[in-house]
Formats: C-alpha cells, sequence, structure tokens
C-alpha cells in the first residue's frame, strides 16, 4: 500500500505530478550540471548587484568579478557536494533570492557576500522544504569558510530580508526555466 501511495506523489512534492506543470516537473528533476553551477553563480552576483542598485563590481573591474564568481562556483561545488542538496532546494534558495534581493543588507565590502548569501539561501531553502534537515553545525561543515554562529546570523537577517514570507510559487520557480 505504501509504494502505492508513493507512486501517486511526486518526490518533490506531497501532490500528484498531474497538479504540476510537465515544465516545473522537468525543472525540479534537473541535475546540478556545470552550466547550472554557472547559472546560479552569476545570478547570485546580479542580485547582489540589484540589492544596492549599484554594481557589485563597479564597471570596468570584470576581473574582480569574474574571479569572484569563480570561487563563488568552487564553492557550489563544495557545499551542495558535502551536503548532497536537491535540486528542489536549489531552485527555492533561488527564488528566495529574488525575493529578497531589493532587501538585502549585504554589500560587497562584507566577507564573501556571494558565498554568505548563497549559502543564507541554501539554508532557509532547506529548513523551509525538508521535515529533516541538517543544523547549523552541519551546515559549517559543508561550508568549511563560515562557522555556525554567522551561518546562523546569516539565516535570520536572510529571512529578515524575506520579510519572514516563505511562500513561493511555480511561477517563482519556472522564472528559472529557459536558463537552466
Amino acid at each position: 500500500a505504501s509504494s502505492t501511495a508513493s507512486a501517486r506523489v511526486h518526490h518533490a512534492s506531497l501532490v500528484h505530478p498531474s497538479t504540476h506543470s510537465p515544465v516545473l516537473l522537468k525543472l525540479v528533476d534537473s541535475s546540478l550540471s556545470l552550466p547550472f553551477i554557472d547559472y546560479i553563480a552569476n545570478f547570485v552576483a546580479d542580485a547582489l548587484d540589484s540589492a544596492s542598485g549599484l554594481p557589485a563590481f563597479p564597471l570596468g573591474d570584470n576581473l574582480n568579478r569574474r574571479s569572484s564568481i569563480v570561487g563563488l562556483k568552487f564553492f557550489i561545488r563544495m557545499l551542495f557536494g558535502a551536503s548532497r542538496v536537491q535540486t528542489p532546494v536549489i531552485l527555492a534558495a533561488l527564488a528566495f533570492i529574488d525575493k529578497a534581493k531589493h532587501r538585502f543588507d549585504i554589500t560587497i565590502l562584507q566577507e564573501l557576500p556571494l558565498e554568505r548569501t548563497l549559502l543564507s539561501a541554501i539554508v532557509v531553502a532547506s529548513k523551509a522544504l525538508n521535515d529533516h534537515t541538517m543544523n547549523n553545525m552541519h551546515w559549517q561543515r559543508c561550508s568549511t569558510i563560515f562557522r555556525a554562529k554567522e551561518i546562523s546570523r546569516f539565516e535570520l537577517e536572510f529571512l529578515d530580508a524575506l520579510c519572514w514570507n516563505l511562500r513561493l510559487t511555480d511561477s517563482d520557480i519556472l522564472v528559472h526555466y529557459d536558463a537552466i
């Protein structure tokens, strides 16, 4: 009976797959590829650019931006590999970044703003979507560059930027489809 019940719901939701857009299901089932990692890194950098209304990296400073994005891509591979984060969590994190970007209190002067923003969003998305998720000590081990206390502070700051609204719609996720 349990296998019959589980066949009726999509693994990334609690409802029958027919209630979701086929495009959404395809997106949620996509694997973490190099183009997907590139997209995530550039999306986070662009979100920080729009957070302040100013480029996080001044015009003409493409070398610094490229260098920071290369560092973020390394961080993504390390963090996602160690945490085994699933695509639905990544997509929710991107949607949360998009929703919160105009309320970020992050500047390029803070240490590792790209990594900090992504980690905050991943932690919040993981806790929002999963009944059983890692605590911040585990995220500390996976990130290797932030302490658990910092991660807790980042998480609260990110939740404040979201006004504690963790509601997502299909369209919040589908905006990423063409790019991925």
